[in-house]
């Protein structure tokens, strides 16, 4: 074999492992502002559907169905489409309001969550709501400044905060650190 052939051949293989690297990317979405969106708001429409998501942007509206993860970074977050898979947030202000079939992660000042979720939770926050609709199906991890659980969690129950309210069954065990109160509520 001569060196043009090595040359070949590397450059096919080159190519190659180029390809299989980069064909997971084309099962993503990407989504920014466009450059004359002063605002930087996005709005995902239910009437459309998606595979995985990353989207940014000073404001986020999810109204549309996510066939696999959700990754959203901005000001205001809203997800109140389902997301069949795996969700992480960042933002000021982060709402789940749709069923979500995987694991959340979620920073934020304010994090509300309104969603059925079917794996492990695990949340940083100044504020943090898990109200009456929500269900975490797995493990909820949570580190805060203030947290109430009105909601019910089937795994484990781990939370580091300052005033912390539970008000709903846990099914696992649960531990609190907490440096203010910690109220436990009827349920």
């Amino acid at each position: 074999i001569n060196n043009n052939m090595f040359k070949k051949i590397g450059l096919f293989l080159s190519l190659a492992a180029v390809l299989v690297v980069a064909t997971p990317a084309f099962a993503a979405e990407f989504i920014a502002p466009e450059k004359d969106n002063k605002q930087g708001n996005i709005v995902l429409n239910q009437v459309e559907s998606h595979k995985n998501v990353y989207v940014v942007g000073a404001s986020i509206t999810n109204n549309s169905d996510v066939l696999g993860d959700l990754f959203a970074a901005g000001g205001k977050i809203v997800v109140a489409g389902t997301v069949e898979q795996d969700v992480m947030v960042a933002g000021g202000d982060v709402s789940l309001e749709a069923s979500i079939g995987g694991d959340v992660r979620a920073a934020g000042g304010d994090v509300r969550i309104r969603s059925q979720i079917g794996g492990d939770v695990l949340v940083g926050a100044g504020n943090v709501i898990f109200d009456e609709k929500s269900l975490v199906g797995g493990d909820l991890y949570i580190g805060a400044g203030n947290v109430t659980i009105d909601g019910p969690v089937k795994g484990a129950l781990k939370i580091g905060g300052g005033e912390v309210t539970i008000n709903s069954i846990v099914s696992g065990p649960v531990e609190v650190w907490s440096d203010g109160s910690l109220t436990f509520g009827p349920k």
